[in-house]
């Protein structure tokens, strides 16, 4: 009953959609619930500057990695069992 529950929650996990920014919106992306990357949209200013570019798309999906784990339910059925 459990694991049905848990299965359950994770296909609909990985249904849902999160965005994440870094730079002011000068890099966005789009992640699926389970943390695949649909989209990334990075502003035309990034380009000129490769290493800045890098560190806002690391900043962009961590922001969004961030929100899946905060919205992450199945972490809460487990939490009873310590895991």
């Amino acid at each position: 009953m459990l694991e049905g529950k848990f299965q359950a929650m994770q296909a609909e996990k990985a249904k849902k959609e999160v965005s994440g920014s870094a730079g002011n919106g000068l890099v966005s992306i789009i992640m699926s619930g389970d943390n695949k990357m649909k989209k990334i949209t990075i502003s035309k200013e990034c380009l000129a500057d490769v290493e800045g570019l890098q560190d806002l798309i690391i900043a962009a999906y961590h922001n969004a990695l961030e929100k899946i784990e905060a919205d992450d339910d199945s972490a809460k059925l487990l939490k009873p069992f310590g895991l």
